[in-house]
């Protein structure tokens, strides 16, 4: 289903309210999920419903020019921001895990067995969840930043990206991984946290 730029999760939540059997999945950008649809990405965070959000984080608004976007690191030259952008750029991974029992994975293009790994699990948690996948879009940003092309840009992944450690409760920058607390559904225990509502990464 298809819907109004920044508007993703709202419909997302109606699905699931109506249709409660269903795996809703939203697949949306950076753009839409962080800025244009800020405020309900906050209020599904706090809301918790069952629903998985694969967020394609390419760090521009690639769609419409090469703009700064809400995750376009600070100092980065855009079109709209020929002298760097001003600001940090807002941390999903901060905001996702204002819910406890929220699960927010971090991964990239080109570690494909991660992000499988983490859409399987994502799907499956009983409540929100949160994929950040870092993506390359080399016409709007890549180049600007310096790479020739796009493949150059999936090794610049391959080579900044490294798994975090066993038992992270964060993920640090370049790292990825999973942020989440054990979960009990139906008398088996789901996750691999200590079981003290902590995170842990995997």
């Amino acid at each position: 289903m298809y819907t109004l730029h920044g508007r993703t999760l709202p419909v997302a939540e109606a699905i699931k309210t109506v249709r409660p059997e269903l795996n809703v999945i939203v697949v949306a950008g950076d753009g839409d999920t962080a800025s244009i649809g800020g405020n309900h990405l906050l209020h599904s965070i706090r809301r918790n419903p069952n629903i998985t959000v694969l967020c394609n984080n390419n760090e521009i608004y690639g769609l419409t020019g090469g703009q700064t976007g809400p995750t376009t690191p600070q100092g980065t030259t855009t079109i709209s921001s020929p002298a760097g952008a001003a600001y940090s750029p807002i941390n999903l991974q901060g905001l996702v895990n204002t819910n406890p029992d929220a699960y927010y994975a971090k991964t990239t293009v080109y570690h494909q067995g991660a992000m499988r790994k983490a859409i399987k699990e994502a799907i499956q948690w009983p409540g929100f969840a949160f994929i950040d996948v870092a993506s390359q879009c080399i016409e709007n940003n890549g180049r600007r930043i310096g790479y020739s092309s796009a493949y150059e840009m999936l090794q610049g992944y391959k080579a900044d990206y490294k798994p975090a450690p066993k038992g992270a409760t964060r993920l640090e920058k370049n790292q990825i991984g999973i942020i989440k607390k054990e979960v009990v559904v139906a008398g088996a225990a789901s996750g691999s946290g200590s079981g003290d509502g902590s995170g842990s990464g995997s």
